[in-house]
């Protein structure tokens, strides 16, 4: 083929390509920036998330304490821990505590020694006893008892607060609750957005859930106590529940 006809060729054929890309190119781009051609193919869908929440007064809680106990030796430790352990027990029980709402747990033997020196002096960190501990942790039913039941075991024997956790016996039926309003909500959010646009919802395709509490516990720092009423105030315990669901969408008829 002359070199003349051989140019002329390849410029046409690279137009020919370029043309056909363009058309690609084109019908893409269409594609993206129409979404009501890809719900009248029945290929758009919406994606919502609904949120639910119930708020109701506490009426359990679970307290922990801690029992410590310290004596010149090992032996002498664990036998004065091990009575006043049980003692506590034996009144908490007495004051209505049932025996399956008292674990205890954690048990740990450790040595103490001296404080230490500055090192000019000389002195040696020597052994002074060793020191026991036991969490001793209670599921309160009568939330009104709870300052009387801690003044009652720190006279007992328990000298640390490690913290107070409260909840709902009820706690299955505000979560159904929490997500019948997660569903409203995003059925709700769903209409308001298909309205707007001038469509409508078809069938849900999938539907998934996210649950999560808040305002069930007060934080407390692990800390000594003495004899004294308490006071706790529990506020509200939250539960949440949260809904993803996604819809076919079809045009508004």
């Amino acid at each position: 083929m002359p070199l003349d006809e051989r140019g002329l060729w390849l410029r046409r054929s690279a137009a020919a390509a370029g043309i056909v890309l363009g058309l690609v190119l084109l019908r893409a781009d269409d594609t993206k920036a129409d979404p009501t051609a890809r719900v009248a193919s029945g290929t758009g869908t919406l994606v919502l998330v609904g949120e639910g929440e119930v708020a109701a007064p506490p009426d359990t809680a679970e307290l922990t304490l801690a029992v410590n106990t310290e004596n010149s030796t090992a032996k002498a430790a664990l036998d004065e821990h091990t009575t006043t352990v049980a003692g506590l027990i034996a009144r908490l029980e007495a004051q209505g505590i049932t025996s399956a709402d008292i674990r205890a747990s954690g048990l740990s033997l450790r040595p103490r020694y001296s404080a230490r020196r500055p090192a000019d002096t000389g002195e040696r960190v020597t052994l002074v006893g060793y020191v026991v501990a036991t969490e001793v942790t209670l599921r309160i039913r009568n939330l009104p008892d709870l300052g009387s039941l801690v003044d009652r075991a720190v006279t007992a024997g328990a000298n640390e607060v490690r913290g107070v956790t409260f909840d709902v016996a009820n706690r299955g039926t505000l979560l159904d609750e929490a997500r019948t309003r997660a569903l409203r909500d995003a059925q709700h959010k769903a209409s308001l957005l298909t309205q707007a646009a001038g469509l409508e919802l078809g069938t849900v395709v999938s539907m998934n859930e996210d649950t999560s509490d808040s305002g069930g516990s007060v934080p407390t720092r692990a800390a000594p106590v003495s004899a004294g009423a308490m006071i706790v105030t529990p506020g509200q315990l939250v539960v949440r529940a949260r809904l993803r669901l996604e819809w076919t969408l079809r045009p508004a008829r």
